[in-house]
């Protein structure tokens, strides 16, 4: 694992922000559905409310989503995110921390990849942490459980002035 990833994976970046005061243990209910919990959790909803922001929502049944379409679906919902590939820099490593960010991961537990959503008390929420039994069980994780290879970070003054002072060497 990346040396600053190892330093900061259980670190949190606090973005003081109202838009996450209603962040909440999600629990995905299809097979792909880390994403829908995710965005559930941002927006402070339920797991069947937060799938009708995607605009095919029955990908949780087969194939899961892709960054721009979790962009979007937060889009709807009134949030502004964008996506980075998690590359090992600062920068990234910075985006990564901060609350309100989700984490595409791979390893050897997530082939497919998958989902997790950094909090404002430092913890990650896995919405399928007891992968791969049934009933499944979301949690709260120190750390990420797989090395992340994108970040979907939330679109406000902290996030921006860390890409800005990127910009500016």
């Amino acid at each position: 694992m990346n040396l600053i990833f190892y330093y900061i994976k259980s670190k949190s970046l606090n973005t003081s922000n109202w838009v996450f005061d209603k962040m909440k243990l999600i629990t995905q209910e299809d097979d792909f559905g880390c994403a829908v919990a995710c965005v559930a959790s941002v927006i402070g909803s339920t797991y069947g409310e937060a799938r009708r922001y995607f605009k095919y929502p029955e990908h949780v049944r087969d194939r899961g989503y892709y960054r721009a379409p979790i962009v979007n679906a937060l889009k709807n919902a009134g949030r502004r995110y964008d996506f980075q590939r998690c590359d090992g820099t600062f920068e990234s490593s910075l985006l990564l921390v901060a609350e309100g960010s989700i984490a595409f991961i791979r390893g050897k537990n997530y082939p497919f990849g998958h989902y997790l959503l950094k909090t404002g008390e430092g913890y990650w929420m896995d919405s399928w942490i007891n992968l791969p039994e049934i009933p499944r069980e979301s949690g709260w994780r120190n750390h990420l459980s797989g090395e992340p290879t994108w970040i979907i970070y939330p679109k406000n003054r902290t996030t921006d002035r860390i890409l800005s002072v990127n910009k500016k060497k």
